[in-house]
């Protein structure tokens, strides 16, 4: 028994001796740090002393507009290589054309950086974006809120809803929500009304609770939406 342990403990050091470490970037790092954004196709990897991917670039957010770039990085593993799938697309971060699995590249499907992403480089896209105070989302506004929060909202869609804001326990309007967070990091909590909450508080098809810490128990729900009007 206790020769296994130690054999237990000496692979475990072993795994984690070879590991990559780092610390990962949050978005609004990222956009400091990344001097290259765009979303690309994985056409070929290359081995040589490290591993050289070429993209086939479909948007570049920031940097080079080329229409392929090569991007270097490790194998994976303890050199903290990223390893990228050919024919697969990514939204890719990288500084002088190299990249590692300690920044934010991932699958370009359904990733929430490319609303923010999206908000702070395509000028055509946040033209429409909270510039009034309208509850009512535009089109661009709940690809937005769609992509920002996909993992909560499961099916439930922006488009055309009707939206509150909260921040501090205090009711903000659209207009304010962005000029505070239009394309940066931000926890929301997204209270959903149910057909019975809507007709009682003004038809409100939603509520975005910025910045709690706690969460949104059932006793806050309830007191937040008796305030909404």
């Amino acid at each position: 028994m206790k020769q296994t342990l130690l054999i237990l403990l000496a692979i475990t050091l072993t795994v984690t001796s070879y590991a990559c470490r780092c610390n990962s970037l949050t978005f609004s790092e990222e956009i400091v740090q990344a001097d290259q954004i765009f979303v690309g196709t994985v056409l070929k990897k290359t081995a040589a002393d490290k591993a050289y991917y070429l993209f086939k670039v479909s948007k570049t957010f920031k940097g080079d507009s080329d229409a392929n770039l090569t991007i270097k990085t490790g194998f994976g593993g303890p050199d903290c290589g990223m390893v990228f799938e050919v024919g697969k697309t990514y939204l890719v971060y990288s500084h002088n054309k190299q990249t590692t699995w300690c920044r934010r590249n991932a699958l370009a499907n359904n990733n929430a950086d490319l609303s923010k992403l999206k908000y702070l480089f395509d000028t055509t896209f946040s033209g429409n974006i909270g510039k009034a105070i309208n509850p009512v989302l535009t089109n661009n506004e709940a690809e937005y809120f769609n992509a920002e929060l996909l993992k909560q909202r499961k099916d439930f869609d922006f488009q055309g809803k009707k939206i509150a804001f909260v921040l501090s326990g205090s009711f903000i309007d659209k207009q304010q929500y962005f000029k505070n967070w239009g394309g940066k990091d931000v926890v929301n909590n997204l209270i959903i009304l149910t057909s019975e909450e809507k007709q009682k508080r003004n038809n409100y098809d939603a509520v975005i609770v910025s910045w709690r810490k706690q969460g949104v128990s059932n006793g806050y729900r309830k007191r937040l939406l008796r305030r909404l009007k």
